[in-house]
């Protein structure tokens, strides 16, 4: 009940958060003419927004019935009224002021009613430019610039024609050769006759990606190309279920490092050969090929080929289990990161880079050994560079 004490009004519009007449100010009038945005279209040819009018109300702030032209009628979140050519939203909502008589010109201004001290004039805020004189500008440094990248257009990274008509066709020739004995080598995949796959599977293509790997004062290193499989294609639940591959946090590689020093242990560092390809698939995946004669090729894909949509999943999984079998636990806070209690052993994984340190070269020896048997590493031996960061 509005009150004396209250100037008239009702407790609940004291209270600025509740008060009723100020959320009645933001409702959009009955019958306005306004844009709604269509949550329902999925397709991304098809207009994403309808014209109609508002014809109810719902207690969701900022959400409308609005029938639209052709009768249908949708519920709208925020709709942005339609104005004509000749108004604005200003125009709209406020009756034009006549401008005063002639007559009146000459009169003097009424005296200004005294309306107590809650009515005095609001001091203004600082516009703009006064903050601006007051802390000065900075302009940023920062290139803005989006960064597009393009295969073929870096010459460390060519498309596949690009590659065969280069004048380094030979040598990303013997890349490919490599590549292929290697997918051999790890029996990644079995050769079958169309025939062999079953009516209605899903057959992914694969293609061939380029990379010139160079040393630190930018000479080449070596051509790399690598066979993967256009995992796009795939469908999950059918070829592929998890996709997820927890690798060992940048903040955590620092932090193994200051323990390294801190109490001088020993660190080294290894790469998993080929990692994905020797992870075993749970899916059946059928592959087709274009060999170097030219020839289409069918395989039935027993390891995680890379581009495959499970290839770090799988991998993930096997990296788990071999640290397993030699005692190593993963850590909850970091399951890219493996402790073993009794060797104080500590590796940290980054996909199929390994860094370990030990109290003693030993453990690092023993650790070395017992992964080795499971998969093949290259032993850089000391730390070098990891996760983009020179290490001296």
């Amino acid at each position: 009940m509005p009150h004396k004490a209250l100037g008239g009004k009702t407790p609940i519009e004291i209270i600025p958060a509740k008060d009723p007449v100020n959320k009645r100010k933001n409702l959009r009038p009955f019958g306005q003419r306004v844009t709604c945005y269509d949550y329902e279209v999925k397709d991304k040819l098809s207009a994403r927004s309808f014209e109609g009018r508002i014809i109810g109300y719902i207690t969701t702030f900022g959400t409308y019935w609005v029938r639209t032209a052709d009768g249908a009628t949708k519920l709208a979140k925020n709709p942005i009224p339609v104005m004509l050519d000749n108004e604005s939203e200003e125009s709209s909502s406020e009756e034009e002021i006549p401008p005063p008589e002639v007559s009146d010109w000459n009169q003097p201004d009424p005296p200004p009613e005294d309306l107590g001290p809650a009515a005095a004039p609001k001091k203004k805020r600082r516009i703009v430019e006064e903050w601006t004189n007051l802390v000065g500008t900075h302009k940023s440094t920062r290139d803005r610039k989006p960064k597009i990248f393009a295969v073929g257009a870096d010459p460390d990274h060519s498309t596949d024609q690009q590659a065969r008509t280069s004048p380094q066709a030979r040598e990303w020739a013997k890349a490919r050769i490599k590549e292929r004995e290697q997918l051999l080598r790890y029996q990644v995949f079995t050769k079958i006759s169309k025939s062999d796959i079953p009516e209605g599977t899903r057959i992914i293509d694969t293609k061939w990606v380029y990379l010139i790997k160079r040393k630190a004062d930018g000479t080449i290193k070596k051509y790399k190309a690598r066979k993967v499989g256009r995992g796009f294609t795939q469908e999950e639940g059918i070829n592929y279920d998890e996709t997820y591959a927890q690798m060992m946090r940048t903040e955590t590689f620092k932090i193994l490092l200051v323990i390294a020093l801190y109490r001088n242990w020993a660190i080294r560092q290894w790469d998993v050969v080929a990692a994905y390809l020797q992870a075993l698939l749970k899916h059946d995946i059928y592959i087709t090929d274009i060999n170097e004669d030219g020839e289409t090729e069918y395989w039935k894909v027993h390891k995680a080929l890379y581009g495959l949509k499970q290839a770090g999943h799988e991998w993930f999984i096997m990296l788990c289990d071999i640290m397993g079998t030699f005692g190593m636990y993963q850590c909850t806070g970091d399951e890219g990161m493996y402790v073993g209690t009794a060797s104080q052993t500590i590796i940290g994984t980054h996909v199929d880079d390994l860094i370990g340190i030990t109290p003693t070269e030993a453990h690092l020896d023993r650790t070395e050994r017992s992964v080795e048997g499971q998969v093949e590493l290259d032993k850089r031996g000391k730390r070098s560079k990891m996760l983009g960061m020179e290490l001296t």
